[in-house]
C-alpha cells in the first residue's frame, strides 16, 4: 500500500500536462500512486497519460465516459485512493520536487499539513502577491482560521494541503459534485473538522492562471448559481452549528469573503446579459434547495420546495388543490404553489375548533367539508410527518384517492 495517493483530474490540459506529470513522478519521495482520472478529454491529453503509465508503474487511469466537472473526478480519486495521505495536483500545475518529502515528514501527528505557493500568471501578468504569513510550525486548526481570516490570508485552494486520508473519511469530507468553486466549501469544512495543521512557509506548488481555464472562462449563470450555493451552504452551516464568539465572526467574514465575489462576478453577467437574472438561471428543484439553505430550514422548508417541485406536472393537471393542514408547512406549501401560479381550492385540518378560519387568504374548512370535491382532488399533506398516517387512514374513510405528502 503506497504512503502517498496523488490526485490529478485531466480535462483538455494536452499542453501542461506533460510538466505537470514530470514533476510528480520525478519527487525525492517515491512511496505514492498517481491516480489520474480523465475527464472525458477531447484532446491529446489520454495518448500522453497513457504514455507515462507504461513507463511508471504507479499511475493509475482512471477514465469518465463522459465530461463531469472537477469535483466529480476529484471524488472518483478519493474513493479509488489506498494512501495514508492525499494530495491533488491540478493538471495544468506542477510541484516541486522535494513537497512530498518534507510534508509526509510533519504529516503523522496533525490532520492536514499546509503549504505555501507561487503563482504563473499567463492571462493578466498581475504582480500582486498572495498572503500566508504564517510561520513553520503546529496550529489549532480553528485558530489558524480566525487569523488568517484577519489578516486576509485565506487560502481556499484544495491543492495546498496533503491531508491524512483518514481524516476525510471520517469526516466525509468530499467536494461538492456539479459545482465550481468547489474548493471553498471544501477548504471550509477541513477547516472546522480539523484539530491540528502543520504549516510550512515554503513555496512547494505552482499555480499556473491560463486562459481557457474555470478560473478565467467568461462569467455565465452557472458561475453564478454556484457561488450563490456556496453561500448558502455557508450560512445553513453556520446557522446550525454552535460556535464560540471569536470563530464565529471569523466565519461571517468567511461567508461575507465569498459574498462579495459573487456580487462582483453577478456584476460583470449583468453587465454581458442586460441585467440580473439569477432566478431565469436556477431550475425549479435547485432553486428550491437553494433556499432551503440560505433559509437555514433545509430539512423543513427545502424538502416542501424540492417535492412539489419534483411533482409539479401531477399538481397542475389536477382540478382542486386541497392543502391538509393550517401551520407552517402549509403556509410554505401556499407559498410555493403561488410560484408556480397554481390556485388551491382550500385548507382542510381535522379539527378546526382550535385552528385560524383562514390562512393566506384561503378559507381552512374540516376535511370532510371537501367531500364533495373529492373525484377531482389531489390533497397535499402539509403537516410533519408523524401524522401521515392518521390522515391518510382518515382521506381513505371519506374516499380520497389521491394524495402525497411534502416529505
Amino acid at each position: 500500500m503506497p504512503k502517498v495517493s496523488v490526485i490529478v483530474p485531466i480535462y483538455n490540459v494536452e499542453d501542461y500536462l506533460v510538466e505537470c506529470l514530470d514533476s510528480v513522478i520525478t519527487q525525492t519521495y517515491e512511496d505514492l500512486e498517481i491516480i489520474c482520472i480523465d475527464d472525458a478529454s477531447t484532446d491529446g491529453s489520454m495518448g500522453i497519460l497513457k504514455e507515462y503509465a507504461y513507463r511508471d508503474s504507479r499511475i493509475v487511469i482512471l477514465q469518465n465516459t463522459q465530461n463531469r466537472g472537477l469535483s466529480y473526478s476529484r471524488n472518483i480519486g478519493l474513493e479509488y485512493a489506498s494512501g495514508e495521505y492525499i494530495l491533488f495536483v491540478d493538471s495544468d500545475d506542477y510541484i516541486d520536487e522535494n513537497l512530498l518529502e518534507m510534508a509526509v515528514d510533519k504529516a503523522e501527528k496533525v490532520d492536514f499539513v499546509c503549504f505555501d505557493y507561487r503563482k504563473k500568471d499567463e492571462v493578466w501578468e498581475n504582480k500582486d502577491k498572495h498572503l500566508f504569513f504564517r510561520s513553520e510550525g503546529v496550529y489549532d486548526a480553528q485558530e489558524l482560521f480566525q487569523i488568517a481570516i484577519n489578516e486576509n490570508s485565506i487560502v481556499y485552494s484544495a491543492w495546498s494541503k496533503l491531508y491524512k486520508r483518514t481524516f476525510l473519511i471520517e469526516n466525509n469530507i468530499k467536494f461538492v459534485n456539479g459545482i465550481q468553486y468547489e474548493d471553498i466549501l471544501f477548504n471550509f469544512l477541513c477547516m472546522m473538522k480539523a484539530h491540528m495543521i502543520y504549516c510550512i512557509p515554503a513555496q512547494f506548488y505552482t499555480y499556473r492562471i491560463r486562459k481557457n481555464s474555470i478560473m478565467t472562462q467568461k462569467i455565465e449563470g452557472k458561475n453564478i448559481t454556484d457561488y450563490f450555493y456556496s453561500i448558502c451552504y455557508l450560512s445553513h452551516y453556520y446557522l446550525t452549528h454552535c460556535f464560540g464568539t471569536e470563530l464565529e465572526k471569523a466565519i461571517e467574514k468567511y461567508i461575507h469573503k465569498v459574498y462579495r465575489d459573487f456580487i462582483n462576478a453577478y456584476r460583470k453577467y449583468a453587465l454581458l446579459n442586460d441585467g440580473y437574472q439569477l432566478k431565469n438561471n436556477i431550475t425549479d428543484i435547485r432553486y428550491a434547495k437553494l433556499y432551503g439553505l440560505v433559509s437555514g430550514y433545509e430539512s423543513y422548508f427545502g424538502e416542501v420546495q424540492v417535492h412539489i417541485a419534483e411533482k409539479i406536472e401531477q399538481i397542475r393537471h389536477t382540478k382542486n388543490i386541497i392543502i391538509y393542514g393550517a401551520g407552517d408547512i402549509a403556509r410554505e406549501t401556499i407559498n410555493t404553489l403561488d410560484k408556480y401560479d397554481i390556485p388551491i381550492a382550500g385548507i382542510a385540518v381535522s379539527d378546526n375548533s382550535e385552528n385560524k378560519k383562514s390562512l393566506l387568504g384561503n378559507s381552512v374548512r374540516v376535511i370532510s367539508d371537501y367531500v364533495g370535491k373529492k373525484e377531482n382532488s389531489l390533497v397535499i399533506i402539509a403537516t410533519t410527518s408523524r401524522f401521515y398516517l392518521d390522515i391518510e387512514k382518515k382521506l381513505l374513510a371519506l374516499g380520497f384517492l389521491h394524495f402525497l405528502e411534502v416529505f
